[in-house]
């Protein structure tokens, strides 16, 4: 409209033309309009509350916290521009996100995670995602570590605004199962912000140290779930993969690394457990009927002893995972009597078998080696237990039908079992995603 008036008063001959800006702003260039270059903000950045170019070349770097930021190429913010940055080449700390008002029949623009600490640039999307996170995401992990998730990963985040990228992430992916008709818009928003908090850790754990060992290990966590929140993946089936060595195996792996090299300062740090954190929780009962699980384990005990030969050399492999699984089964399927007097309390942790996992037992597992997977299965019984939990919908069934699929029909039987218990249809085809 400005251009039509000026166009209008030059036929009229009440207004002459006007030179050309060459050096004008970038928001100006883009609106192909004249800037008026007064610094440190041109008059019409100032009049449309956007930042401008003159304003970024002069100011200064906030701390050698936040490292170097690139000069951004264009800074269209809340007002209907975009934010587009170059990423820095010693970090990739980005917190902003699309600037436009989230839509369902949208898509997020490249400039979703654009990196910047410059003031004035959040909106109402990030605040969207951000207020979702600690209002319905931290709640939904059960359990008694809201404080890990509301109060310690943000306070790490915003030193290190990967991890912010990695938790708004998860919330977005949250947002896709809570809102499922702007599912695929939340879906690629979480994937944007997913790939930029990835690009963070990876340029910091080149450099992992006692500084920054906390923010390393917040990031696997966080990793970790974002790719449960994914959804059933083509050919991943947590533990084991169609090929080579299974995504969420190798994250669990980096979180246990990380947690014994840099152990004490973990524990030391804004992660250490709080006074409520080291003190017995009370007893809570499993969200699932208790299952008859220790006949079963017991007969596969006997087959794996009565063919030990057979087996050499993984038949010592397959009886420890075995017996530590049974003390998985019993923690958190134990009554409040045995409640009371099990000192294992890592054992209620379903995932604590994954994690303690001897290598020899993760290689059968990587082989594909039939009684591997058959405990496997038995697994995933118990994993049934955090079918309750939103970013597990859906694993369960598809551990399940993986394992059928690589069990030779012999030893099918085997697998009796774990199917009933998890109620496995293979005829029934489950959601599956490729991966990304």
């Amino acid at each position: 409209m400005e251009g039509m008036q000026v166009e209008q008063d030059i036929a009229r001959g009440s207004r002459k033309p006007h030179r050309k800006s060459r050096l004008g702003c970038g928001n100006c260039k883009q609106r192909r309009v004249k800037c008026d270059e007064r610094k440190p903000s041109c008059d019409r950045c100032v009049k449309h509350n956007i930042l401008c170019d003159f304003a970024v070349q002069n100011a200064t770097p906030r701390s050698s916290i936040d490292h170097q930021q690139a000069k951004p190429t264009r800074k269209f913010v809340a007002s209907g521009y975009e934010v587009t940055g170059t990423p820095s080449s010693s970090t990739t700390e980005a917190h902003s996100s699309p600037a436009e008002p989230f839509s369902a029949s949208q898509t997020p623009s490249s400039s979703y995670v654009a990196q910047t600490t410059s003031p004035g640039l959040i909106n109402a999307g990030d605040l969207e995602i951000w207020h979702h996170y600690l209002m319905k995401t931290c709640p939904s992990f059960l359990g008694n570590g809201l404080d890990f998730w509301q109060e310690k990963l943000p306070e790490i985040g915003f030193s290190y605004h990967f991890v912010l990228q990695l938790i708004l992430s998860l919330s977005a992916f949250h947002l896709a199962r809570c809102r499922p008709e702007k599912r695929d818009f939340y879906l690629s928003i979480a994937e944007k912000y997913h790939t930029a908090g990835i690009q963070g850790v990876t340029v910091a754990l080149a450099s992992l140290n006692a500084e920054n060992c906390e923010a390393m290990y917040s990031s696997a966590i966080l990793v970790c779930f974002c790719s449960f929140a994914r959804g059933p993946q083509l050919g991943e089936f947590i533990a084991f993969s169609t090929h080579g060595e299974a995504q969420w195996f190798a994250l669990l792996r980096g979180v246990r690394s990380i947690a014994t090299s840099q152990h004490e300062k973990i524990h030391s740090g804004i992660l250490a457990p709080t006074q409520e954190d080291t003190r017995k929780t009370n007893f809570e009962k499993p969200f699932k009927p208790r299952p008859d699980y220790k006949p079963p384990i017991s007969e596969l005990r006997w087959f794996i002893n009565s063919n030990s030969e057979i087996l050499v050399p993984f038949s010592d492999t397959y009886l420890e995972a075995l017996d530590t699984l049974l003390q998985s089964f019993n923690g958190v399927y134990a009554t409040l009597e045995e409640y009371i007097e099990n000192d294992d309390r890592h054992s209620q942790v379903v995932f604590a078998w994954l994690y303690r996992a001897s290598e020899d037992y993760i290689r059968c597992l990587h082989d594909k080696q039939p009684i591997a997977l058959i405990i496997f299965s038995f697994f995933a019984v118990l994993l049934q237990e955090l079918d309750s939990q939103w970013f597990m919908e859906g694993w369960v069934h598809h551990v399940v039908g993986g394992i059928q699929g690589f069990v030779p029909q012999e030893l099918q039987h085997w697998l009796r079992w774990p199917i009933e218990q998890t109620k496995f249809n293979p005829y029934r085809v489950e959601p599956v995603r490729s991966p990304t």
